[in-house]
């Protein structure tokens, strides 16, 4: 499963307050200028940068790991956050559309595979952290950073903060991962340091692939397992950039919202019929679809409430409770 009952638990709850903070501040500085709006998204660069800078220097005292280089595909908020938030020249369209994008990605990561990002062992190791162990900050800095990480999406998605231009945004989407996976993908296989899953796959059904490439072809399989994963590191940020798209739009119009929570919700409703007639298939559907759809529920909800939308808040509501029972459903089912 791509979910555990640990994590259900404990991810969730991040899910809602991140989701409904960031309306609430937004809404705040709705009628403030432009630099008052980007310094939430400044306050979260600094905590990023904060975090990392920790990171590397208890791995310079501790004799340094090589993985800890920042070239993960989550490093990226390192180099394209900061500009997003205080760069004010003429291509800051640019870097902000990059930064909200990969905030996207590790959306779509965290609501659909979650335990790929990091163990459920990392969020139990935290109170050691605080009890005085400073080995567990590494573990420690994974979960706080991945979470605090998801905030540029939704603040950019509610405060409305990017500009769009799909043709250009698409080109620079392509060439900024695609040059990230060039490197990425190169030093990764040279030292055999696993960046962004380039040397092998955190993922089982994805391993299995690999070491039946390499066990029939040898380099040249793992070659093509890296233009695959490669292929991935530009689609995946092309698919997140469209959510935000659409995210945007849901925050916009409330018919959007219930167009999109309908067919999301629809997903997870058949997910939990197909329960009835086996569990592990059904329950699979709702851990893929049922955070996704929550996040387009609830600013959909929301929307439909300060409008005072009768008819949007039933509907609205009525698929909430389909998604909440799903997330109950999925608990008892892992």
């Amino acid at each position: 499963m791509f979910w555990s009952q640990f994590r259900l638990i404990t991810l969730v709850p991040v899910f809602l307050l991140i989701i409904l903070s960031s309306y609430l501040i937004t809404r705040l500085l709705k009628n403030k200028s432009e630099k008052a709006k980007m310094l939430p998204i400044q306050i979260v660069t600094i905590v990023l940068l904060v975090l990392e800078f920790f990171k590397q220097l208890l791995s310079i005292i501790n004799g340094y790991d090589l993985y800890h280089i920042p070239l993960h595909f989550c490093s990226l908020f390192l180099y394209f956050l900061p500009v997003a938030a205080f760069y004010k020249g003429k291509y800051k369209e640019h870097f902000r559309t990059i930064a909200a994008t990969i905030s996207a990605c590790l959306f779509l990561f965290m609501a659909v595979y979650p335990l790929l990002i990091y163990p459920d062992s990392d969020i139990q190791s935290i109170p050691a952290f605080f009890a005085g162990d400073w080995r567990s900050y590494f573990r420690f800095h994974s979960v706080v950073f991945h979470n605090v990480a998801l905030f540029p999406f939704f603040f950019f998605s509610f405060g409305n903060l990017c500009r769009h231009d799909t043709k250009r945004d698409l080109k620079v989407i392509t060439l900024a991962f695609a040059g990230y996976a060039v490197v990425s993908a190169t030093v990764a296989n040279l030292f055999s340091i696993n960046f962004n899953n380039f040397k092998s796959c955190n993922a089982p059904f994805l391993e299995n692939v690999r070491l039946s490439l390499v066990g029939s072809m040898g380099w040249f399989g793992q070659l093509l397992y890296v233009l695959l994963i490669g292929a991935g590191t530009i689609a995946v940020p092309i698919l997140a950039y469209l959510v935000l798209k659409l995210f945007e739009k849901i925050i916009c119009s409330t018919r959007t919202g219930i167009i999109a929570s309908s067919v999301t919700t629809g997903l997870v409703a058949v997910g939990l019929l197909l329960c009835i007639f086996n569990k592990g298939i059904g329950a699979l559907i709702c851990s893929l679809v049922s955070m996704v759809a929550t996040a387009m529920v609830l600013p959909t909800l929301i929307n439909s409430i300060r409008r005072k939308e009768v008819k949007n808040i039933l509907i609205s509501s009525a698929f909430a409770a389909v998604n909440i029972t799903a997330i109950v459903v999925e608990y008892f089912t892992l």
